[in-house]
């Protein structure tokens, strides 16, 4: 009996975590997902799971393609460049990875694999690199603007990242799950412990509680769902000691 709750609790911690990635919540994700494993480590397909989420991590911080394909050292030839991409694709492929963070994450490392497979593309992504690094270290307040190139794609399905530019990174999109648009009449607050920082964001629909966010006080996530569920609309905020 215990087993078929323990499995039970591992299968319901996945699915959290799929709903928090569509919420663009990508540290909460990767905790629930932490948290299904500690529950049942042979959960399917858990591995695949988790290599979707750090593809999106990676592109949230505005890492760049060659951390997005684990490639550490930037002069490595071609061929383990491919190598590394066909590993992730195995792992990231929409047939082989149920996750719905897979197809937005698996044409992300398509996109890195036309920059740094294509002699000149890659060339002039490094050039932009050494020149970013450049103007960095000369001016630590600055920011760069990244140029644009023929090879930008976007994503807008649900869940996934747009892909800014073939140089630096990526942005994040709007969440696509919109509580403000729903047809369902959905309400949020916020609390807020005075002892200990920690905040929570609870999501109510028709007087009853149906989502509940839980943030530490030094959460940057907090912000990113702040943002998305109010808006320019400030909630009404419970204070509690």
């Amino acid at each position: 009996m215990l087993t078929n709750l323990v499995k039970l609790a591992a299968e319901k911690a996945r699915e959290a975590a799929e709903e928090y990635y569509k919420l663009q919540n990508i540290d909460m994700a990767i905790k629930s997902l932490q948290a299904a494993k500690d529950f049942n480590p042979r959960l399917p397909n858990i591995g695949e799971y988790f290599t979707a989420y750090k593809v999106h991590e990676l592109a949230a911080k505005k890492s760049t393609w060659y951390e997005l394909l684990a490639i550490s050292d930037p002069e490595v030839d071609t061929s383990i460049i491919r190598k590394h991409y066909k590993r992730l694709a195995l792992m990231l492929h929409p047939d082989k990875n149920p996750s719905v963070a897979a197809d937005s994450a698996f044409k992300l490392i398509q996109s890195a694999l036309d920059v740094l497979t294509n002699p000149e593309k890659r060339e002039a992504y490094d050039s932009q690199l050494s020149s970013k690094k450049s103007k960095t270290a000369d001016s630590s307040w600055s920011r760069t603007r990244s140029p644009t190139t023929d090879d930008e794609k976007q994503y807008s399905r649900d869940g996934s990242h747009k892909a800014a530019n073939a140089s630096f990174g990526f942005e994040k999109p709007n969440p696509p799950r919109n509580y403000r648009s729903c047809h369902k009449r959905y309400r949020a607050r916020v609390e807020i412990n005075d002892r200990n920082g920690s905040r929570k964001i609870v999501i109510t629909c028709n007087g009853r509680d149906e989502d509940l966010l839980r943030f530490g006080a030094k959460d940057g996530s907090f912000d990113l769902c702040y943002g998305f569920f109010f808006g320019d609309n400030p909630p009404s905020v419970i204070r509690c000691s």
